[in-house]
């Protein structure tokens, strides 16, 4: 994905590492709604990011996010950097402007 600044996030996905989290999946799950990848041998492909509304056996509704995202091969022998730094880009897709409103 394209470069990231803090700036057009919304302050309001920043108020909590759960906003943010929320909004970053949802962000990555709109950019990409079909790109997969097969993650073990044998098993069918998973969407890389996924976002789905599911109300769990109390009534609550959740904001489910999950994300598969690939790791730069250096992240084994380098540990001078912290794990996320070696996340690769999911694609060079653009986010909608109106999705940092």
């Amino acid at each position: 994905m394209s470069a990231l600044s803090p700036t057009p996030v919304p302050a309001s996905a920043t108020a909590t590492f759960e906003k943010l989290i929320g909004w970053a999946g949802l962000a990555l799950h709109r950019a990409n709604p079909r790109q997969a990848v097969i993650e073990v041998a044998g098993n069918y492909a998973e969407r890389v990011c996924q976002a789905v509304i599911l109300t769990d056996t109390n009534g609550i509704d959740r904001l489910i996010v999950r994300a598969s995202l690939e790791l730069d091969p250096s992240w084994q022998s380098d540990t001078t950097q912290k794990l996320w730094y070696w996340v690769k880009p999911v694609s060079e897709t653009i986010i909608a402007p109106t999705f940092f409103s």
